[in-house]
């Protein structure tokens, strides 16, 4: 998307933090003024040039929709924001504005549920459910997207199993005997994924629930036909 917020977008969604984003708004003395593109990348593709690059020189056309804000004959003070002008801070009162044009622009494109998720990963990175661990922006989302669900249909472990199914390769649950939920994953235990699986549970089954998490080097485990085998017995 050529629009002044997909640059905000694209830096949210890598993880780093908007303010990041410095906007500077191109002239035609430089050939870089684009007709028909708000933001238009050093690469119309943007693929051959590091995030981190494009995000320290976002180049913008303004006129095509914020023409009023940005044209001389429009407004008296907005002589003061032409590129082509040498004014003391007139870069950075640019990049304030056009920040917040984009913000504004990217709140008003959000559903009541993007809202909804929005606040739910404000929660969980305020430690509202805990000590969250170190989760990238897409994780959050998936977490996020399954307690609106869970709020929605009350079904914890089918909103626990599309956390699992979604982040977690090869990992599955059942419940046994209506008394304690067992946990599998066919991965090699590490203190980072079994932190990360621990607040998941946590978070998705009843208070008081039982249940237990078995790795890879265990056997009995249904549908896993390599744990139906100790030595030379098969269970």
């Amino acid at each position: 998307m050529n629009y002044i917020w997909a640059i905000l977008l694209e830096a949210i969604l890598h993880g780093h933090d908007i303010s990041d984003v410095h906007y500077r708004i191109n002239n035609v003395g430089e050939g870089r003024l684009s007709p028909w593109l708000e933001y238009m990348p050093p690469d119309l593709y943007s693929v051959s040039v590091p995030l981190e690059q494009r995000m320290k020189r976002a180049g913008v056309n303004p006129w095509i929709r914020f023409s009023n804000i940005f044209h001389p004959d429009t407004m008296e003070y907005a002589e003061l924001l032409h590129p082509d002008r040498e004014y003391p801070g007139n870069e950075i009162i640019c990049d304030l504005i056009i920040h917040t044009l984009a913000e504004v622009d990217r709140l008003c494109g959000m559903r009541k549920r993007d809202f909804r998720l929005y606040t739910f990963t404000r929660d969980m990175e305020e430690g509202c459910f805990g000590t969250m661990p170190l989760f990238t922006v897409i994780e959050k989302r998936i977490i996020s997207e399954a307690l609106v669900s869970l709020y929605e249909t009350s079904d914890n472990f089918h909103c626990l199993h599309l956390v699992l199914h979604h982040k977690f390769a090869g990992f599955t649950g059942w419940f046994r005997d209506r008394e304690e939920f067992l946990f599998y994953s066919a991965n090699e235990y590490n203190d980072i994924t079994n932190e990360k699986i621990q607040y998941v549970i946590k978070l998705f089954l009843p208070i008081g629930c039982g249940y237990a998490v078995h790795w890879k080097y265990t056997y009995g485990q249904i549908a896993y036909d390599e744990t139906m085998r100790l030595g030379e017995f098969v269970l």
